[in-house]
Formats: C-alpha cells, sequence, structure tokens
C-alpha cells in the first residue's frame, strides 16, 4: 500500500511538473507573440522555448510545499498524544484552510468524513487498530 501511495505521488508530481512547465511555455509565448503552430516546425524553437519555461520561477510551489512537509510532521507529533482520529481531523481542518480557502462547508465536511472513513476501514473492517488517545479514540 505505501508503494503504490509513492508511486502515485510521484506521477502526480511528475504530471504538476509537466503542467507547469507547458503553462508557462503558454504564457511565454503569449507575451513573445509567438503562436503554438509557429513552434510546431522547429525542434530549435522548440527547445529555446522549453528552456524559458524552465526560467519562470514558481515562488508559491515550494511555500506550499514546506507547508505541507511541516503539517505532516506536526500530524505524526501529535498521533499517539491526540489518537489518530482527532490528529486526522485537525491535519484535513488545518491543510485544506491553507490550500482550499474558499470552500468552507466542503472543507468540514471532508475533514470529519474522510478520518471517518479511515477509522471504518482500520479498526471496523481490517481491525489493525489505530492509536487512541486523550479522548480514547
Amino acid at each position: 500500500m505505501g508503494a503504490g501511495l509513492v508511486i502515485f505521488t510521484a506521477i502526480n508530481i511528475y504530471k504538476d511538473n509537466r503542467d507547469r512547465k507547458e503553462k508557462a511555455l503558454g504564457q511565454h509565448q503569449s507575451a513573445m507573440g509567438v503562436e503554438p503552430s509557429q513552434l510546431k516546425g522547429s525542434s530549435e524553437t522548440q527547445g529555446k522555448s522549453l528552456e524559458a519555461a524552465d526560467e519562470v520561477p514558481n515562488e508559491k510551489y515550494p511555500r506550499d510545499v514546506l507547508w505541507a512537509v511541516a503539517l505532516l510532521i506536526l500530524f505524526i507529533g501529535f498521533l499517539k498524544p491526540l489518537g489518530a482520529i482527532v490528529s486526522m481531523v485537525l491535519f484535513m481542518l488545518i491543510l485544506l484552510w491553507k490550500f482550499n480557502p474558499h470552500q468552507t462547508r466542503f472543507n468540514i465536511l471532508y475533514s470529519a468524513l474522510f478520518p471517518l472513513g479511515i477509522y471504518l476501514l482500520f479498526e471496523v473492517w481490517l481491525r489493525a487498530g489505530l492509536p487512541d488517545g486523550i479522548l480514547g479514540y
């Protein structure tokens, strides 16, 4: 299961980077007044455009990654003291508040239903158990 998560995460990172480069390439081309159809025939022109796409900085991306990693570290740190369910609810609320700030009702609903699904999966169906916290669940 863990290997599958790593593989799917790597695939999504690859796709996100490819999409980011394509978007940057499109912005660069439109700023230069170049139509994408003009670039199809010349591999030399495409190579130069791709290099230009790599030069376009995305300043928010590293900050978002740091936010996600910091929240994940906090989640792991609070997993035993607070318990799995409470930690997951708090983790999801903060994560969704940061990355999806305009859909408060969805964020609250998802932050409650996702941990419930994890609880049902591990405690009820697999009988594997989750860390209990101060509230006993």
